[in-house]
């Protein structure tokens, strides 16, 4: 009876402290979608430039080189990812993403010279 009350003590001082919960693995829908700096590229497919970003529930990317993404937290203006190593990597994936207020944009930094990208219309297909 005594272990009883024990383990039910330490199970409600567990729950009260708070067991911290582990980081989303998602992307967040606002931020899913393509981001252009170059508005006629928006759904070609095949450049090899970072032209084009795309973001995905699960990856980040340019072109061919997308990102696994492991966790996400959600930071003060947006939202930091980590990613699944890779082996391959000749470029590096955004670590951060924010977007402007309207979200028609999207930014890889808190730099206020950061020009970002902008949403490409989504397909009518």
């Amino acid at each position: 009876m005594i272990a009883l009350r024990v383990s039910a003590a330490v199970a409600a001082a567990i729950m009260l402290l708070g067991a911290k919960a582990p980081p989303a693995s998602r992307i967040p829908a606002e931020f899913r979608g393509e981001w252009t700096n170059q508005p006629r590229y928006c759904g070609l497919k095949g450049d090899d430039l970072d032209s084009v970003l795309t973001v995905t529930p699960d990856a980040v990317g340019y072109f061919e080189n997308h990102w696994r993404v492991k966790a996400v937290r959600r930071t003060g203006r947006g939202i930091a990812i980590s990613y699944h190593p890779r082996q391959d990597f000749d470029m590096y994936a955004p670590n951060y993403l924010r977007l402007s207020a309207d979200r028609s944009r999207i930014f890889t930094s808190d730099d206020p010279r950061d020009t970002g990208y902008r949403r490409c219309p989504r397909s009518k297909a």
